[in-house]
């Protein structure tokens, strides 16, 4: 049995994975599945016990920051003295061959790079999007540029696979076409970039596109309780376009509690609501009149958490003001962040970061409240024809799904009864709720000025 740095040994369908041998390979990883650890694995497998030169992998990320930690895992694997792999974001390799050969489908080689088209002043200027269609264009219309490339990497590794459009999948399909050595690792319930062009089919139908796949999936789940795992899963399970498979085995033991599900009038009291909870799990100032029970928890469980443990996540920026006013009002500190500052963005122990729901992707917390459960909301639509497309719910219950399975201990849904937002009031709680089994949740009865309140649902 492989064993990993921190003394956690692979389970069988990790080392599976890790021991692959050469060929294309596609792996499902479900939330809390292990999934960057297993990749750093086969890397350290491929250049350790396979001799393949560490210069000749090549890892591909969506961040930076991901980008960054593959690779420092692998150092801490290897040792400081060893090759260093080539971890890096689609954008950045783009980048680095066009710099290098660009020239060869006629750029000019001291082009710039701007985010967006607005920013354009030249020919000689392309956007972040170009860069991946350039990168495209030059392995496809440069033969001596795209053997140098190909012959530069033996083997390719993609993380999120899912969130790959239609550029980044063609750069790595043509990249790896020498010796067909992809491995592509993510998972297509967490595929929530479809409105920036990513395209889950890529994943879905990685078996059809290289006859010789072989298609592993890891099962367990090590972040989550069994009660937060359950409930996600019931959600995701209405999706029609995913793979079907059992519910993830939770590794960790029970004793969060259930999900805690509460209705709240307006969304002032439901701001009110979260920020007494926050303040009960980290031991501050509590508020008798206004108390929510700690459901699930137990007593012990005041006091037993720092702010940065906690997150609050809503599917719209503009749902934030309300926790920041109430957070503001009682004193807890909190940081705002978005999907432009998540990299950079200092998740002190000492700050509750309140943050939209595709911020929150990739990231993990003992505590996470979602908020704003009406429908309308999330999901979300900005018209009718939304709201009628079948793609378009699936895509807006897979974020829910995201974030619900960020908490690792304790999980808390909110709606309030009637929200006006962006000129139109929403009345109703997300039909998502109803998809998930009432047994799997915790009604929490709402007090306000010690009367009792319990608004019925559905």
């Amino acid at each position: 049995m492989l064993s990993y740095h921190n003394g956690m040994q692979l389970d069988p369908m990790q080392e599976e994975v890790v021991r692959h041998g050469d060929g294309p390979l596609r792996v499902v990883a479900p939330p809390g599945s292990g999934k960057t650890r297993t990749l750093v694995e086969r890397v350290r497998f491929l250049i350790a016990e396979r001799g393949v030169p560490a210069e000749r992998i090549l890892a591909l990320t969506f961040t930076t920051k991901a980008a960054r930690e593959i690779g420092e895992r692998v150092v801490r694997r290897l040792g400081a003295e060893a090759p260093f792999p080539y971890c890096a974001t689609f954008h950045a390799l783009a980048l680095d061959m066009l710099r290098t050969h660009g020239a060869r489908i006629g750029l000019a080689c001291g082009f710039s790079v701007v985010a967006t088209s607005e920013e354009k002043q030249d020919a000689d200027t392309l956007t972040f999007d170009e860069l991946l269609l350039y990168a495209v264009r030059l392995l496809e219309e440069a033969p001596e540029a795209r053997e140098w490339w190909q012959g530069r990497f033996s083997h390719i590794l993609v993380d999120e696979y899912q969130d790959t459009n239609d550029a980044q999948e063609r750069m790595a399909a043509l990249l790896a076409e020498p010796e067909g050595n992809l491995c592509v690792i993510g998972d297509p319930d967490q595929a929530i970039y479809g409105f920036r062009g990513a395209n889950s089919e890529h994943f879905l139908q990685f078996g059809n596109r290289y006859a010789n796949a072989r298609c592993l999936a890891l099962g367990r789940n090590y972040r989550s309780t069994p009660e937060i795992v359950r409930a996600a899963h019931a959600l995701i399970c209405h999706n029609a376009e995913r793979f079907v498979g059992p519910c993830p085995e939770a590794m960790c033991p029970d004793g969060g509690g259930q999900p805690t599900l509460a209705a709240l009038r307006t969304p002032q009291e439901e701001a009110r609501y979260v920020a007494r909870m926050v303040e009960t799990l980290i031991g501050g100032t509590y508020h008798p009149d206004a108390a929510p029970s700690v459901a699930g928890g137990g007593a012990e469980a005041a006091g037993a958490y720092q702010p940065g443990d906690i997150a609050v996540l809503y599917r719209l920026n503009a749902l934030g003001a309300a926790f920041r006013e109430a957070f503001a009002r009682v004193g807890i500190p909190y940081v705002s962040v978005t999907e432009e500052n998540v990299d950079e963005a200092a998740f002190e122990t000492f700050r509750v970061p309140l943050m939209t729901t595709h911020a929150a992707k990739g990231l993990e917390f003992r505590v996470v409240f979602v908020v704003g459960l009406e429908d309308g909301v999330l999901p979300y639509f900005k018209s009718a024809e939304e709201e009628a497309a079948p793609e378009r719910i699936e895509e807006e219950r897979r974020l829910l799904y995201v974030a619900m399975t960020r908490a690792k201990e304790r999980l808390f849904l909110t709606d309030s009864a009637s929200r006006m937002l962006f000129g139109k009031r929403y009345e109703r709680p997300s039909r998502f709720l109803r998809e998930i089994p009432a047994e799997l949740l915790t009604r929490e009865e709402v007090r306000r000025a010690q009367q009792p309140y319990q608004r019925k649902l559905f």
